[in-house]
């Protein structure tokens, strides 16, 4: 999962402690009898978040079935690194007017046919885990402000559904990521490795650094794990846990207020 949308789930979850904080002090438990407010804010997060959750859905369907059927797909390719370089029997007469000291190039997007089936399934598992961290933090999102609309927002529901979205958050970032390294280093394995080739002339090849004798880089395997994902779960989970807390807590002190009403 790219870095953005760690930045857009973590802004989430800040407006959904705003979002509690405001509908709190804007609004008061609604008698039995009359209709619960509803703050403009809750209102129109509850429909953006519904909206969301089933653009993420739908997005993530169309981007597996697309992944799985179609005949040609793009995916990135890791390989060996390298940095172009001139072949030996071309001289530079006039070129750049800057050196480069060091550089390398370690992966690429290609659009690629032929792919077998198990690389494209793992493939197609980063779009599910990822489509899946896209979907249900909205859905989260849809039920804390649908019992903040009716004076509930320490539910259990509330609590279950942000249990859920720490585990999805913490399960699918880390999953989409091992999954799309293992899919695409496949995918460069069955596009960009030679088994069998040949040359006219091998000394006008010279040296070509990470690649192969053809030209082609080599493809190489590489497993970076980002652990933001983690963390981000584990400030939903805690978050969750304080509202749960702060829920038996209201309701003891509820139910000692009423004993303490009695014995008057």
């Amino acid at each position: 999962m790219g870095s953005w949308l760690w930045l857009v789930a973590g802004g989430m979850v800040i407006a959904a402690v705003a979002v509690v904080l405001i509908a709190r002090g804007r609004t008061s438990p609604p008698a039995a009898t009359a209709a619960p407010a509803i703050p403009p804010a809750v209102a129109l997060v509850q429909i953006g978040a519904a909206a969301l959750a089933v653009v993420a859905l739908v997005d993530m369907i169309v981007r597996v079935a697309m992944m799985l059927s179609a005949p040609e797909v793009n995916t990135r390719l890791p390989f060996a690194e390298f940095w172009p370089q001139t072949l030996p029997t071309v001289q530079i007469g006039q070129g750049p007017t800057a050196t480069v000291v060091s550089g390398s190039i370690a992966e690429g997007t290609a659009v690629i046919s032929g792919l077998s089936l198990p690389t494209r399934a793992l493939l197609a598992g980063e779009l599910i885990a990822r489509g899946a961290v896209a979907t249900v933090i909205p859905i989260a999102f849809f039920i804390l402000c649908r019992h903040l609309r009716y004076g509930s927002p320490f539910a259990s529901a509330v609590s279950r559904w942000g249990r859920i979205s720490a585990v999805a958050i913490a399960v699918g970032g880390l999953g989409q990521q091992i999954l799309g390294d293992i899919g695409g280093y496949r995918a460069a394995e069955e596009s960009l490795r030679v088994t069998g080739w040949s040359v006219r002339d091998p000394f006008a090849i010279g040296d070509l650094g990470g690649l192969h004798g053809t030209g082609l880089p080599l493809p190489a395997f590489s497993l970076e794990l980002e652990f933001a994902p983690i963390g981000l779960a584990l400030a939903v989970w805690v978050i969750t846990e304080l509202v749960t807390i702060g829920a038996r807590m209201q309701a003891e002190n509820a139910r000692l207020q009423q004993d303490t009403e009695g014995l008057v």
